[in-house]
């Protein structure tokens, strides 16, 4: 056997391996299957404290996996200490949705592709509870978003807190990822 065949048998008896102990499911296979990242911040325009205006920290990973929703969240308002995080229970894709946002602030495209993530918090406490819908404006910088952000749980005193912003957010540092979505 030649050396060029040697090596031809040697990655045939690699990628054989490979299926045989990932049961079909290769490194190289691709996952089509709907997914969204998002992290950075966001001013959070009706936070509950009086109308204050409030750097909000998040960070998101969700995908569809045949059928079930696969993810986690984090959510931190600086000014409240308002802090959750938990496994995601919904998760759907769609077309932006968000309303407008104030003025002087333009607004994400109408044809961008979105996500509604919605979760329970770890803590597996009753009134602890996430939702917030993510705009993928597209690679510029500043054409992500955020709206229809619903959040309770407890501050940084541990008593009951919420923010909730229903107008579109321009996500000012970081990224919102939607892929595989048609």
């Amino acid at each position: 056997m030649g050396r060029t065949q040697s090596r031809l048998g040697v990655w045939a008896l690699a990628i054989l391996t490979c299926v045989t102990v990932a049961g079909g499911h290769t490194a190289y296979a691709a996952d089509n299957q709907p997914k969204v990242e998002a992290e950075g911040w966001f001013f959070v325009f009706n936070c509950a404290a009086q109308g204050c205006s409030a750097e909000t920290k998040f960070g998101i990973t969700g995908k569809e996996d045949h059928g079930n929703k696969l993810g986690r969240f984090e959510y931190f308002n600086t000014v409240t200490g308002l802090k959750v995080h938990g496994k995601l229970t919904t998760l759907s894709f769609h077309n932006n949705t968000c309303a407008t946002p104030p003025p002087d602030f333009g607004g994400p495209p109408l044809t961008a592709t979105a996500a509604t993530v919605s979760g329970l918090c770890d803590d597996n406490e009753a009134n602890c509870r996430f939702q917030m819908d993510l705009v993928d404006g597209g690679d510029r910088k500043g054409n992500d978003w955020v709206c229809n952000v619903q959040v309770t749980g407890h501050d940084k005193r541990n008593n009951a807190a919420s923010d909730s912003d229903m107008n579109a957010n321009q996500v000012v540092k970081g990224n919102v990822k939607i892929r595989n979505y048609n």
